[in-house]
């Protein structure tokens, strides 16, 4: 018998595979290699190469029994020479998904796109790994923000590595933002924009108000509504209208406007003093179509003929004299307006931002008590309550008489005292003595509050015998307070901005609250305190209101979720924010440059809490920035920095509060600063 060999020291044997522990959530587990099986089977001694494969096999089964943690795959059959590698399955799927490290998605559509409105746009990523190969069943996250609300989709990459996505954009001018991602890689997705733009205006159709009837000299009970679209049949935003009276010696109000978002435009129509059929031509210089509305006048022995009062003119401020007493001027040290800052030191207007129709003051204005900023204007007090306002001036929102734009400063043409002033896109108001308000410039949707849609160049009574204590904008609203703690607005009402509960224009001041103690206005929305208690209307597109919707609100609505009763408010164009009682500032609404302070850009229908452990002690919002005061007089701010409105030397958006640092009113840029 021939002599058998002495059997192997176990110490020289590969140790026994070992069930591996399960692996960390997204570590794939170690790899078996061909060499390990080979030792393994070498201690065996298998008799034939078929028998060797079967050993192999046995070995998977007993791991896949062993505790079901890990999965192998036979990537490629044994060489005669070489290695065979049992590579590990990542583990994948919606319970599970995969960790590639160093791995991508690529865009594999234009990340820039023109689209007509109402268009599907399919967009597509690919996923590599860093080996440069498809990475398979691979979860993307597809973020599509488009306006103020925000949707997901998700999609698996198939063999290629490639995830599709359809967006489906509105039937209007918009602009869609998505944001590709996916938890299973390492390295941020790809962004893609679509535009969805229409075409040049080409048609212009009657859509409301047409074939009315009223008494001679009467409103007709329907606004006259009129849509224009381009030439495929897409509603065309911001076109120039004309509406104009062609018989009957009527009046439409607004004369000249423009198509909102929904390519509509709307007029009122009051007929003339005679009965039988009027008429009403509405035309534009940007293409030839126009549209005409008919109506019939009843000229009955109870109709009271009202003549029509000239569209444009001024009302003579012939009270002045009545109320030019002595008032206690309200210090308002800080003021934002669409894209610039203004705030007092030392008595002296240093404002920082745009410049672009004067409104930065260059130089100053010493000895001033109150600043009130605009869109591109702002006006100031001195100690005696006159007024002085500068910038834009096209419908003679300055209040010196004429309409020219004004770099510096002009005195309001008055021998009224203001103890507060207020001022919006064209429009400014102010208190003097007794707590009349008295306004001037733009009027179209009756922000004035005289009775009427007439611009004035000089300040005149609002249409109410009422005292009030406190005055504050909007783009095209204004609201006051009473001693009383009452509120009213007046003004444009399309988006519900003054509250009452309608959207038809407010032309003197109507009742919309009562115990308010703070009231912010923004560019179509309205915010008040009222018992601790934050209540919200008007425009709503952004989430602004901060109930939880998107809805236009034309009544005070509750905002939820704050985690204490309010102090104050503020308001910027579509933004909101509230100061509670330990100090912490809370916003909602537009997020475009980081104006909610939470450290991202994304939208929010409802409060979030200010990043940062600041506790301010005043908040103060305007267009898309807001800043906060702290205790100790600090001020930060975040949001839009374009045109340094910041103040921290800096053109970098800020989407957390920042401190100010540069109190100069250039906002100028160093080299370093420019390069950031």
């Amino acid at each position: 018998m021939p002599d058998r060999p002495p059997p192997r020291d176990p110490s020289d044997r590969p140790p026994d595979p070992q069930r591996p522990d399960r692996p960390p959530d997204n570590e794939p587990p170690p790899v078996l290699t061909y060499d390990d099986v080979r030792e393994i089977e070498e201690s065996i001694a298998p008799p034939a190469r078929s028998s060797r494969r079967l050993w192999v096999a046995g070995v998977l089964l007993v791991l896949l029994a062993a505790g079901g943690y890990a999965t192998y795959v036979l990537t490629r059959p044994a060489p005669s020479e070489g290695s065979l590698e049992l590579m590990p399955l990542t583990p994948s799927g919606p319970d599970q998904p995969a960790s590639l490290s160093g791995s991508r998605l690529l865009a594999l559509t234009p990340t820039d796109t023109a689209v007509t409105p109402g268009a599907d746009v399919e967009i597509a990523v690919r996923a590599r790994e860093s080996g440069d190969r498809p990475a398979s069943d691979v979860l993307v996250r597809f973020e599509i923000e488009i306006g103020s609300a925000t949707r997901e989709q998700e999609a698996w990459t198939d063999a290629a590595g490639v995830a599709r996505a359809t967006i489906a954009m509105p039937g209007r001018p918009a602009q869609a933002v998505v944001r590709v991602s996916s938890a299973s890689l390492d390295a941020p997705g790809p962004t893609f924009r679509i535009s969805a733009r229409t075409g040049a205006p080409s048609l212009m159709d009657v859509t409301a108000g047409d074939a009315q009837q009223a008494d001679a000299g009467a409103l007709l009970p329907e606004r006259l509504e009129v849509e224009v679209l381009d030439e495929t049949g897409v509603p065309v935003p911001g076109v120039e209208l004309f509406f104009e009276v062609a018989t009957g010696g009527g009046q439409a109000a607004p004369s000249r406007t423009r198509t909102d978002t929904l390519g509509r435009a709307s007029a009122i129509w009051r007929l003339g003093p005679a009965g039988g059929p009027q008429s009403l031509v509405v035309s534009s210089d940007e293409f030839p179509g126009s549209a005409t509305f008919s109506a019939t006048a009843r000229a009955t022995a109870e109709a009271t003929p009202t003549a029509a009062a000239p569209i444009a003119g001024e009302t003579p401020d012939a009270a002045a004299g009545a109320s030019a007493g002595p008032v206690t001027v309200q210090a308002r040290t800080r003021s934002i307006g669409g894209s610039t800052v203004c705030a007092i030191r030392s008595g002296d207007v240093l404002c920082r931002g745009a410049n672009d129709r004067g409104q930065r003051l260059e130089g100053g204005l010493p000895g001033s008590r109150a600043v009130a900023t605009g869109l591109f204007h702002a006006c100031a007090l001195d100690a005696s309550g006159e007024a002085s306002c500068w910038g834009a001036n096209d419908s003679g929102q300055l209040g010196e008489g004429s309409t020219t734009d004004r770099a510096a400063p002009v005195a309001v043409a008055t021998e009224r005292r203001f103890s507060a002033l207020a001022a919006g896109v064209a429009h400014s108001c102010g208190l003097s003595s007794g707590g009349r308000a008295v306004c001037w410039g733009a009027n179209l949707g009756g922000q004035l509050g005289d009775g009427s849609r007439n611009d004035r160049a000089i300040p005149g009574l609002v249409a109410a015998e009422t005292s009030f204590t406190r005055i504050v904008s909007g783009w095209n609203h204004t609201c006051a307070v009473t001693a009383g703690s009452t509120l009213s607005c007046w003004g444009l009402n399309r988006e519900g901005a003054v509250g009452d509960g309608s959207r038809l224009d407010r032309l003197v001041p109507t009742r919309v609250l009562d115990a308010v103690t703070d009231v912010a206005a923004g560019s179509g929305h309205t915010c008040a305190v009222r018992q601790g208690q934050v209540r919200c209307w008007g425009a709503n597109g952004a989430g602004q209101v901060g109930d939880g919707t998107a809805e236009t609100r034309p009544s005070p609505t509750p905002v939820p979720d704050l985690p204490g009763p309010a102090t104050a408010v503020a308001t910027g164009a579509a933004h909101s924010c509230a100061l509670v009682e330990d100090g912490t500032a809370h916003c909602w609404g537009q997020n475009l440059y980081g104006q909610l302070g939470n450290g991202s850009t994304a939208p929010s229908r409802t409060p979030r809490a200010v990043a940062g452990d600041h506790r301010f002690a005043r908040i103060h919002a305007g267009g898309g920035v807001t800043c906060g005061i702290t205790e100790d007089g600090a001020e930060y701010c975040w949001g839009l920095n374009q045109s340094g409105e910041i103040g921290d030397g800096t053109r970098t958006n800020r989407p957390v509060p920042t401190r100010v640092t540069r109190a100069t009113p250039d906002g100028a840029d160093t080299p370093r600063e420019r390069r950031e």
